[in-house]
Protein backbone atom coordinates (compact mmCIF):
# COMPACT_ATOMS: atom_id res chain seq x y z
CA UNK A 1 0.00 0.00 0.00
CA UNK A 2 1.50 3.79 -0.95
CA UNK A 3 2.20 6.29 1.74
CA UNK A 4 -0.61 8.24 -0.34
CA UNK A 5 -3.27 5.30 0.46
CA UNK A 6 -2.23 4.50 4.05
CA UNK A 7 -2.44 8.07 5.41
CA UNK A 8 -5.61 8.42 3.65
CA UNK A 9 -6.90 5.23 4.83
CA UNK A 10 -5.60 6.80 8.71
CA UNK A 11 -7.42 9.96 8.35
CA UNK A 12 -10.90 8.18 7.00
CA UNK A 13 -10.63 6.08 10.49
CA UNK A 14 -9.79 9.16 12.76
CA UNK A 15 -12.92 10.91 11.10
CA UNK A 16 -15.16 7.42 11.42
CA UNK A 17 -13.85 7.87 15.47
CA UNK A 18 -14.82 10.99 15.49
CA UNK A 19 -18.51 10.05 13.79
CA UNK A 20 -18.74 7.24 16.25
CA UNK A 21 -17.72 9.98 19.53
CA UNK A 22 -20.54 11.78 18.57
CA UNK A 23 -22.92 8.87 18.45
CA UNK A 24 -21.60 8.21 21.69
CA UNK A 25 -22.81 11.75 22.91
CA UNK A 26 -26.09 11.32 21.03
CA UNK A 27 -26.38 8.46 23.51
CA UNK A 28 -25.36 9.76 26.52
CA UNK A 29 -28.00 12.06 25.56
CA UNK A 30 -30.75 9.45 26.42
CA UNK A 31 -29.82 8.35 29.62
CA UNK A 32 -30.99 7.07 32.94
CA UNK A 33 -30.20 9.38 35.47
CA UNK A 34 -29.93 8.95 38.85
CA UNK A 35 -28.87 11.70 41.83
CA UNK A 36 -25.73 13.41 42.11
CA UNK A 37 -24.98 13.50 38.27
CA UNK A 38 -25.19 9.45 37.67
CA UNK A 39 -26.11 9.22 34.05
CA UNK A 40 -26.71 5.49 32.75
CA UNK A 41 -26.49 4.86 29.05
CA UNK A 42 -25.55 2.20 25.94
CA UNK A 43 -21.92 3.64 25.22
CA UNK A 44 -20.75 1.05 26.83
CA UNK A 45 -22.21 -1.37 23.52
CA UNK A 46 -20.95 1.32 21.27
CA UNK A 47 -17.35 1.60 22.27
CA UNK A 48 -16.60 -2.38 22.69
CA UNK A 49 -18.32 -3.16 19.99
CA UNK A 50 -16.15 -0.24 17.98
CA UNK A 51 -12.76 -1.67 19.84
CA UNK A 52 -14.00 -5.04 18.53
CA UNK A 53 -14.54 -4.30 14.74
CA UNK A 54 -12.63 -1.39 14.18
CA UNK A 55 -9.19 -1.45 15.73
CA UNK A 56 -7.31 1.14 17.39
CA UNK A 57 -7.55 4.16 15.94
CA UNK A 58 -11.08 4.83 15.45
CA UNK A 59 -11.64 3.25 19.09
CA UNK A 60 -9.13 5.26 20.77
CA UNK A 61 -10.85 8.82 19.19
CA UNK A 62 -14.54 8.02 20.07
CA UNK A 63 -13.02 6.96 23.31
CA UNK A 64 -11.50 10.53 24.07
CA UNK A 65 -14.53 12.22 22.45
CA UNK A 66 -17.10 10.04 24.95
CA UNK A 67 -14.63 10.64 27.84
CA UNK A 68 -14.39 14.11 27.25
CA UNK A 69 -18.21 15.05 26.80
CA UNK A 70 -18.57 12.61 30.21
CA UNK A 71 -16.55 14.93 31.90
CA UNK A 72 -18.19 18.34 30.31
CA UNK A 73 -21.11 17.02 31.88
CA UNK A 74 -20.12 16.64 35.58
CA UNK A 75 -21.31 15.13 38.36
CA UNK A 76 -20.36 12.56 41.27
CA UNK A 77 -20.37 9.91 38.12
CA UNK A 78 -17.98 11.83 36.09
CA UNK A 79 -14.70 9.41 36.93
CA UNK A 80 -16.91 6.60 36.95
CA UNK A 81 -18.62 6.79 33.34
CA UNK A 82 -14.76 7.70 32.04
CA UNK A 83 -13.76 4.16 33.52
CA UNK A 84 -16.79 2.73 32.25
CA UNK A 85 -16.03 3.91 28.48
CA UNK A 86 -12.06 3.06 28.48
CA UNK A 87 -12.54 -0.32 30.10
CA UNK A 88 -15.38 -1.27 27.56
CA UNK A 89 -12.80 0.25 24.94
CA UNK A 90 -9.77 -1.66 26.06
CA UNK A 91 -12.12 -5.28 26.44
CA UNK A 92 -13.12 -4.16 22.80
CA UNK A 93 -9.20 -4.15 21.66
CA UNK A 94 -8.45 -6.92 23.42
CA UNK A 95 -10.89 -8.73 21.51
CA UNK A 96 -9.52 -7.22 18.34
CA UNK A 97 -6.22 -8.24 18.98
CA UNK A 98 -6.51 -11.74 19.40
CA UNK A 99 -10.08 -12.90 18.79
CA UNK A 100 -11.30 -10.58 15.79
CA UNK A 101 -9.60 -13.14 12.96
CA UNK A 102 -10.71 -16.40 14.30
CA UNK A 103 -14.39 -14.77 14.81
CA UNK A 104 -14.44 -14.09 11.44
CA UNK A 105 -13.09 -17.64 9.89
CA UNK A 106 -15.59 -19.31 11.95
CA UNK A 107 -18.67 -20.27 9.47
CA UNK A 108 -21.05 -20.87 12.25
CA UNK A 109 -21.78 -20.74 16.08
CA UNK A 110 -20.21 -17.36 16.83
CA UNK A 111 -22.87 -16.24 19.07
CA UNK A 112 -21.92 -17.88 22.24
CA UNK A 113 -18.17 -15.90 22.47
CA UNK A 114 -19.90 -12.47 20.92
CA UNK A 115 -22.56 -12.94 24.25
CA UNK A 116 -19.59 -14.07 26.33
CA UNK A 117 -18.01 -11.04 25.09
CA UNK A 118 -21.03 -8.70 25.83
CA UNK A 119 -21.08 -10.24 29.34
CA UNK A 120 -17.44 -9.90 30.36
CA UNK A 121 -17.70 -5.86 28.82
CA UNK A 122 -21.17 -5.32 31.27
CA UNK A 123 -19.61 -7.09 34.17
CA UNK A 124 -16.61 -4.29 33.95
CA UNK A 125 -18.68 -2.16 33.71
CA UNK A 126 -20.87 -2.83 37.05
CA UNK A 127 -17.31 -2.90 38.47
CA UNK A 128 -16.88 0.44 37.77
CA UNK A 129 -20.16 1.10 39.26
CA UNK A 130 -17.92 0.93 43.23
CA UNK A 131 -15.81 3.80 42.16
CA UNK A 132 -18.74 6.13 42.85
CA UNK A 133 -18.47 8.22 45.62
CA UNK A 134 -20.53 8.11 49.06
CA UNK A 135 -21.12 4.27 48.67
CA UNK A 136 -23.29 5.12 46.07
CA UNK A 137 -21.78 2.32 43.75
CA UNK A 138 -23.64 -0.20 45.84
CA UNK A 139 -27.30 1.51 45.41
CA UNK A 140 -26.65 1.66 42.32
CA UNK A 141 -25.52 -1.79 41.61
CA UNK A 142 -28.82 -2.80 43.39
CA UNK A 143 -30.48 -1.08 40.60
CA UNK A 144 -29.26 -1.76 37.29
CA UNK A 145 -27.10 -5.06 37.98
CA UNK A 146 -29.91 -7.18 36.72
CA UNK A 147 -31.30 -5.55 33.64
CA UNK A 148 -27.91 -4.87 32.57
CA UNK A 149 -26.84 -8.42 32.51
CA UNK A 150 -30.08 -9.52 31.04
CA UNK A 151 -30.63 -6.62 28.40
CA UNK A 152 -26.78 -5.19 27.71
CA UNK A 153 -25.19 -8.51 26.47
CA UNK A 154 -27.93 -9.22 24.09
CA UNK A 155 -27.86 -5.94 22.79
CA UNK A 156 -24.25 -6.34 22.30
CA UNK A 157 -24.66 -9.24 20.36
CA UNK A 158 -27.07 -8.13 17.98
CA UNK A 159 -24.94 -5.19 17.18
CA UNK A 160 -21.73 -7.42 16.79
CA UNK A 161 -23.82 -9.58 14.69
CA UNK A 162 -24.73 -6.59 12.86
CA UNK A 163 -21.15 -5.79 12.24
CA UNK A 164 -19.65 -9.01 11.42
CA UNK A 165 -22.48 -9.46 8.87
CA UNK A 166 -20.84 -6.40 7.06
CA UNK A 167 -17.80 -7.59 7.14
CA UNK A 168 -18.55 -10.89 5.56
CA UNK A 169 -20.64 -9.07 3.23
CA UNK A 170 -17.67 -6.36 2.44
CA UNK A 171 -14.85 -9.31 2.24
CA UNK A 172 -17.66 -11.66 -0.21
CA UNK A 173 -17.69 -8.61 -2.46
CA UNK A 174 -14.44 -7.54 -2.61
CA UNK A 175 -13.55 -12.00 -3.17
CA UNK A 176 -16.50 -11.66 -6.19
CA UNK A 177 -14.68 -8.30 -7.61
CA UNK A 178 -11.08 -10.27 -7.66
CA UNK A 179 -12.56 -12.98 -9.09
CA UNK A 180 -14.72 -11.70 -11.66
CA UNK A 181 -11.93 -9.03 -12.98
CA UNK A 182 -9.21 -12.29 -13.10
CA UNK A 183 -11.33 -14.67 -15.03
CA UNK A 184 -12.66 -12.68 -17.31
CA UNK A 185 -9.24 -11.27 -18.02
CA UNK A 186 -7.55 -15.21 -18.55
CA UNK A 187 -11.10 -15.57 -20.68
CA UNK A 188 -11.01 -12.40 -23.29
CA UNK A 189 -6.94 -13.12 -23.54
CA UNK A 190 -7.55 -16.94 -24.67
CA UNK A 191 -9.76 -15.97 -27.24
CA UNK A 192 -7.19 -13.20 -28.50
CA UNK A 193 -4.28 -16.01 -28.32
CA UNK A 194 -6.06 -19.10 -28.45
CA UNK A 195 -3.12 -20.35 -31.36
CA UNK A 196 -0.32 -19.31 -28.64
CA UNK A 197 -1.96 -20.78 -25.85
CA UNK A 198 -2.37 -23.98 -27.84
CA UNK A 199 1.42 -24.47 -28.74
CA UNK A 200 2.59 -23.32 -25.21
CA UNK A 201 -0.21 -26.35 -23.55
CA UNK A 202 1.14 -28.60 -26.43
CA UNK A 203 4.68 -27.85 -25.09
CA UNK A 204 3.72 -28.81 -21.23
CA UNK A 205 4.89 -32.36 -20.21
CA UNK A 206 2.11 -32.04 -17.71
CA UNK A 207 -1.45 -33.15 -18.44
CA UNK A 208 -4.06 -30.01 -18.97
CA UNK A 209 -7.77 -30.37 -19.34
CA UNK A 210 -10.88 -28.76 -19.27
CA UNK A 211 -14.54 -29.67 -18.76
CA UNK A 212 -17.61 -27.46 -18.05
CA UNK A 213 -19.95 -27.95 -15.13
CA UNK A 214 -21.50 -31.44 -16.05
CA UNK A 215 -17.78 -32.64 -16.37
CA UNK A 216 -17.80 -32.68 -20.21
CA UNK A 217 -14.38 -32.47 -21.85
CA UNK A 218 -14.00 -29.39 -23.68
CA UNK A 219 -10.40 -29.86 -24.56
CA UNK A 220 -7.11 -31.07 -23.44
CA UNK A 221 -3.10 -30.74 -24.34
CA UNK A 222 -1.30 -33.43 -26.25
CA UNK A 223 0.22 -34.64 -23.13
CA UNK A 224 -3.33 -35.68 -21.36
CA UNK A 225 -4.46 -36.84 -25.35
CA UNK A 226 -1.48 -39.96 -23.84
CA UNK A 227 -2.95 -40.43 -20.70
CA UNK A 228 -6.60 -40.82 -21.90
CA UNK A 229 -5.88 -42.87 -24.58
CA UNK A 230 -7.54 -40.02 -27.72
CA UNK A 231 -6.75 -37.40 -29.71
CA UNK A 232 -8.87 -34.29 -28.85
CA UNK A 233 -11.12 -33.93 -31.33
CA UNK A 234 -12.77 -37.57 -29.99
CA UNK A 235 -12.17 -36.79 -26.39
CA UNK A 236 -14.01 -33.63 -26.82
CA UNK A 237 -17.87 -33.88 -25.57
CA UNK A 238 -17.04 -37.39 -23.58
CA UNK A 239 -17.06 -37.44 -19.64
CA UNK A 240 -14.57 -39.48 -17.50
CA UNK A 241 -17.05 -42.58 -17.73
CA UNK A 242 -16.34 -42.63 -21.05
CA UNK A 243 -12.82 -42.82 -20.83
CA UNK A 244 -11.80 -44.37 -17.69
CA UNK A 245 -12.80 -47.57 -15.32
CA UNK A 246 -15.91 -46.71 -12.93
CA UNK A 247 -13.39 -46.51 -10.50
CA UNK A 248 -11.20 -44.17 -11.64
CA UNK A 249 -13.91 -41.56 -12.97
CA UNK A 250 -15.89 -41.63 -9.73
CA UNK A 251 -12.67 -40.29 -8.40
CA UNK A 252 -12.01 -37.79 -10.83
CA UNK A 253 -15.90 -36.69 -10.87
CA UNK A 254 -16.20 -36.21 -7.07
CA UNK A 255 -12.80 -34.01 -7.00
CA UNK A 256 -14.80 -32.36 -9.38
CA UNK A 257 -18.13 -32.05 -7.82
CA UNK A 258 -16.14 -30.95 -4.64
CA UNK A 259 -14.10 -28.35 -6.42
CA UNK A 260 -17.83 -26.60 -8.12
CA UNK A 261 -19.25 -26.36 -4.19
CA UNK A 262 -16.12 -24.85 -2.81
CA UNK A 263 -15.70 -22.15 -5.89
CA UNK A 264 -11.85 -22.33 -5.19
CA UNK A 265 -9.10 -24.60 -6.70
CA UNK A 266 -8.05 -27.85 -5.20
CA UNK A 267 -5.10 -29.82 -5.04
CA UNK A 268 -5.16 -33.34 -4.88
CA UNK A 269 -2.82 -36.78 -5.44
CA UNK A 270 -4.21 -39.73 -7.76
CA UNK A 271 -2.99 -43.39 -8.33
CA UNK A 272 -4.23 -43.54 -12.28
CA UNK A 273 -3.33 -46.62 -14.51
CA UNK A 274 -2.04 -45.08 -18.19
CA UNK A 275 -3.25 -47.03 -20.77
CA UNK A 276 -0.48 -48.74 -21.64
CA UNK A 277 -0.86 -50.31 -17.73
CA UNK A 278 1.49 -47.87 -16.44
CA UNK A 279 1.04 -46.85 -12.76
CA UNK A 280 1.76 -43.17 -11.50
CA UNK A 281 0.96 -41.16 -8.94
CA UNK A 282 -0.63 -37.66 -10.45
CA UNK A 283 -0.49 -34.00 -8.39
CA UNK A 284 -3.70 -32.53 -10.05
CA UNK A 285 -4.38 -28.88 -9.48
CA UNK A 286 -8.41 -27.89 -10.31
CA UNK A 287 -9.47 -24.25 -10.74
CA UNK A 288 -12.76 -23.14 -11.56
CA UNK A 289 -13.45 -20.77 -14.41
CA UNK A 290 -16.59 -18.34 -15.04
CA UNK A 291 -17.72 -16.30 -17.49
CA UNK A 292 -18.02 -12.09 -17.69
CA UNK A 293 -21.14 -12.37 -15.30
CA UNK A 294 -19.23 -14.17 -12.50
CA UNK A 295 -20.88 -17.78 -13.25
CA UNK A 296 -19.06 -21.30 -13.18
CA UNK A 297 -18.46 -22.41 -16.94
CA UNK A 298 -16.35 -25.27 -15.62
CA UNK A 299 -12.95 -26.36 -14.53
CA UNK A 300 -9.58 -26.29 -15.93
CA UNK A 301 -7.09 -29.13 -14.87
CA UNK A 302 -3.17 -29.63 -14.61
CA UNK A 303 -2.32 -33.34 -13.35
CA UNK A 304 1.83 -33.42 -13.09
CA UNK A 305 3.30 -37.25 -12.54
CA UNK A 306 5.39 -36.75 -9.10
CA UNK A 307 6.00 -40.57 -9.37
CA UNK A 308 9.60 -40.33 -8.74
CA UNK A 309 9.43 -36.84 -5.98
CA UNK A 310 7.39 -39.29 -4.22
CA UNK A 311 10.02 -42.44 -4.48
CA UNK A 312 12.37 -39.80 -3.83
CA UNK A 313 10.83 -38.54 -0.71
CA UNK A 314 10.38 -41.99 0.31
CA UNK A 315 13.74 -43.45 -0.33
CA UNK A 316 15.22 -40.11 1.45
CA UNK A 317 12.70 -40.84 4.66
CA UNK A 318 14.03 -44.06 4.55
CA UNK A 319 17.94 -43.31 4.47
CA UNK A 320 17.14 -40.53 7.81
CA UNK A 321 15.85 -43.21 10.02
CA UNK A 322 18.16 -46.40 8.50
CA UNK A 323 21.58 -47.56 8.56
CA UNK A 324 23.01 -46.99 4.98
CA UNK A 325 25.04 -50.27 5.42
CA UNK A 326 22.82 -52.69 7.68
CA UNK A 327 19.49 -51.66 6.52
CA UNK A 328 18.38 -51.51 10.48
CA UNK A 329 16.93 -48.27 11.92
CA UNK A 330 19.97 -45.39 13.07
CA UNK A 331 20.37 -43.86 16.17
CA UNK A 332 18.17 -40.78 15.25
CA UNK A 333 15.65 -43.05 15.26
CA UNK A 334 16.08 -44.97 18.07
CA UNK A 335 15.82 -41.66 20.35
CA UNK A 336 12.13 -41.22 18.68
CA UNK A 337 11.75 -44.66 19.26
CA UNK A 338 13.04 -44.46 22.79
CA UNK A 339 10.77 -41.35 24.00
CA UNK A 340 7.24 -42.73 22.27
CA UNK A 341 8.15 -46.15 24.29
CA UNK A 342 8.40 -44.64 27.62
CA UNK A 343 4.91 -45.05 28.34
CA UNK A 344 3.03 -47.27 30.75
CA UNK A 345 1.01 -49.13 28.03
CA UNK A 346 4.28 -51.20 26.27
CA UNK A 347 5.47 -51.81 30.51
CA UNK A 348 7.82 -53.89 30.90
CA UNK A 349 10.24 -52.28 28.59
CA UNK A 350 13.72 -54.28 28.27
CA UNK A 351 16.49 -53.43 27.00
CA UNK A 352 19.37 -55.44 24.82
CA UNK A 353 22.75 -53.55 24.17
CA UNK A 354 25.27 -55.42 22.17
CA UNK A 355 29.02 -54.99 20.28
CA UNK A 356 30.79 -57.00 18.18
CA UNK A 357 34.42 -58.16 19.79
CA UNK A 358 37.36 -58.16 17.05
CA UNK A 359 35.44 -56.01 14.56
CA UNK A 360 38.77 -53.59 14.40
CA UNK A 361 41.23 -56.70 14.72
CA UNK A 362 39.04 -58.21 11.21
CA UNK A 363 38.86 -55.08 9.79
CA UNK A 364 42.95 -54.25 10.06
CA UNK A 365 43.76 -57.71 9.16
CA UNK A 366 41.70 -58.35 5.96
CA UNK A 367 40.24 -54.80 4.90
CA UNK A 368 36.78 -52.89 5.67
CA UNK A 369 34.93 -54.87 3.55
CA UNK A 370 35.14 -57.93 5.45
CA UNK A 371 33.97 -56.12 8.69
CA UNK A 372 31.06 -54.53 6.36
CA UNK A 373 30.28 -58.37 5.48
CA UNK A 374 30.20 -59.25 9.45
CA UNK A 375 28.32 -56.22 10.41
CA UNK A 376 25.65 -57.19 7.67
CA UNK A 377 25.41 -60.57 8.93
CA UNK A 378 25.49 -59.56 12.61
CA UNK A 379 22.42 -57.21 11.47
CA UNK A 380 20.52 -60.33 9.49
CA UNK A 381 21.21 -62.30 12.49
CA UNK A 382 18.87 -59.82 14.87
CA UNK A 383 16.57 -59.47 12.56
CA UNK A 384 15.64 -62.78 12.25
CA UNK A 385 15.41 -63.09 15.87
CA UNK A 386 13.44 -59.72 16.70
CA UNK A 387 9.90 -59.45 16.72
CA UNK A 388 7.43 -57.60 14.87
CA UNK A 389 7.02 -55.16 17.72
CA UNK A 390 10.58 -54.80 18.56
CA UNK A 391 12.81 -51.54 17.86
CA UNK A 392 16.29 -53.14 16.20
CA UNK A 393 18.94 -50.22 16.15
CA UNK A 394 22.25 -49.70 14.97
CA UNK A 395 23.75 -46.94 17.38
CA UNK A 396 27.47 -46.85 16.36
CA UNK A 397 30.98 -48.52 14.42
CA UNK A 398 29.56 -52.29 16.03
CA UNK A 399 26.81 -51.33 18.36
CA UNK A 400 23.39 -52.61 18.61
CA UNK A 401 20.33 -52.09 20.71
CA UNK A 402 17.33 -53.94 20.70
CA UNK A 403 14.30 -51.79 22.30
CA UNK A 404 11.56 -54.69 23.45
CA UNK A 405 8.16 -53.16 24.87
CA UNK A 406 5.89 -55.68 26.91
CA UNK A 407 8.93 -57.95 27.51
CA UNK A 408 10.14 -59.04 31.20
CA UNK A 409 13.38 -59.78 31.95
CA UNK A 410 12.79 -63.89 31.41
CA UNK A 411 11.90 -63.41 27.62
CA UNK A 412 14.46 -61.17 27.25
CA UNK A 413 16.68 -63.38 28.83
CA UNK A 414 15.52 -66.41 26.23
CA UNK A 415 15.65 -63.89 23.09
CA UNK A 416 19.48 -63.34 24.18
CA UNK A 417 19.91 -67.11 24.40
CA UNK A 418 18.57 -67.13 20.98
CA UNK A 419 20.32 -64.30 19.41
CA UNK A 420 23.49 -66.46 20.64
Amino acid sequence: MSFANTYRKKWLEVAFGVFLGGVGILLMMNTVSFSNGIIFDTRSILISVTGLFLGYLPTIMATLIISLYRIYLGGGGALTGVLVTVTSALIGLCWYRYRLKKIRQKPKKVWPELYLFGVIVHLAMLACMLTLPNQQGFDVLQVITLPVLIIYPLGTLLLCLVMLQAFKNREAEKNLRESRESYKHLYYEYQKKESLLRSLLDSLPDLVFYKDKAGVYLGCNKAFEGFAGKPKDELVGLTDFDLFDEKMATLFRDMDQLMMKEKKSRRNEEFVTYPDGQEVILETLKTPYYDHNAQILGLIGVSRDITERKKTEAEMLFLSQHDALTGLHNRGYYEKERQRLDHHDYLPLSLIIGDINGLKLINDAFGHGAGDKLLISIARILASCAREKDVLVRTGGDEFVMLLPQTSYRETGALVEKIG
